[in-house]
């Protein structure tokens, strides 16, 4: 049979691209926060081992980061709300595992002679393109969607959103079992992205696939999609509504510098290195009043005269 709409690729590209490149820009941005993460504080204890200097101020934050988090964060107010979270992600994972199972089951029912698929929107939709390409209507032609995705690659809609979800469902669990461990990383932010990257996708396919439809007239993958988008702005506004429950996280830098406190480029993330966010309290602090030393942090022992004089002395 005759593919319909071999003059349409743009509209299959960017359909295509709707649903893929916001999955990977999630995935690997959040991996490469969390890593990050992990790589500056794994250079903040190496960082406390060999500088004597910074040992005390380790102690000193390490102890003052303790009470912080026994006062600021209480995992009894968090438990049900990173529960929801796992729920609502092994909801959508089962979403969209139903969908691939559907698929399947209809792919070997269109495999066998004589049969035909099981969603009557599809068979309506085939029989509709069949019409026009008869007919040679140009303008209805564009009014129509094509189904060259779904023929080439069936299995992309359940395989993208599976795997981000189930990405979401293990940042979920992290975030119930160890909710004082992964305040750090920002674990809550990664999945409050992922609800609202996935429920702008989600109106974003009803807008370009004319959402004023009759719900009988919807395909399989339309009415996942409406599920899934209705879950991430349910979880969405239960994360915005919960939001006073949830006691906010110390704020980074403390409001007087002491002389004894290194500079914070030393355990810095490249990106915190990259775009300098390691000075923005000094910045703020001299935007407010002139700066004055006991404002600015201890140099570190490495970079100081006598020590980069001693090693010049050494190794000339």
């Amino acid at each position: 049979m005759e593919q319909p709409y071999p003059d349409a690729p743009g509209h299959l590209i960017s359909e295509s691209l709707m649903q893929v490149v916001p999955t990977f820009i999630i995935l690997f941005t959040s991996l490469a926060i969390i890593s990050g993460e992990c790589g500056r504080q794994e250079r903040q204890r190496m960082f406390n081992r060999f500088s004597s200097e910074v040992v005390v101020q380790g102690e000193e934050e390490s102890r003052h980061d303790a009470q912080d988090q026994s006062r600021l964060l209480k995992p009894r107010r968090t438990f049900p709300l990173s529960l929801l979270r796992c729920l609502g992600a092994m909801g959508q994972i089962a979403l969209y595992t139903y969908l691939a199972l559907y698929k399947i089951a209809d792919d070997d029912n269109n495999s066998q002679p004589g049969k035909g698929g099981s969603d009557p929107s599809l068979r309506a939709a085939e029989t509709l393109n069949q019409q026009v390409l008869s007919s040679g209507s140009s303008n209805s032609r564009s009014n129509l969607l094509p189904k060259d995705l779904d023929d080439h690659w069936p299995f992309w809609l359940p395989m993208m959103h599976g795997l981000l979800w189930a990405y979401a469902a293990l940042l979920s669990f992290v975030a119930l079992a160890h909710p004082r461990r992964s305040s750090p990383y920002k674990i809550i932010t990664h999945l409050d992205i992922i609800y609202l990257a996935t429920a702008i996708m989600g109106v974003l396919h009803f807008v370009q696939h004319d959402f004023t439809r009759d719900v009988d007239e919807w395909s399989m993958d339309d009415k996942v999609i409406a599920v899934s988008t209705l879950l991430s702005i349910s979880m969405g506004a239960l994360t915005l509504a919960t939001k006073p429950l949830v006691p906010p996280q110390p704020v980074k830098g403390p409001g007087r510098v002491s002389k004894g406190v290194i500079s914070p480029e030393s355990r810095s993330s490249l990106y915190s290195r990259i775009a300098f966010t390691w000075l923005h309290p000094v910045l703020i602090k001299a935007f407010k009043q002139p700066l004055q030393e006991r404002d600015l942090w201890a140099m570190d022992k490495d970079l100081k005269i006598k020590t980069v004089f001693e090693d010049f002395l050494e190794y000339r």
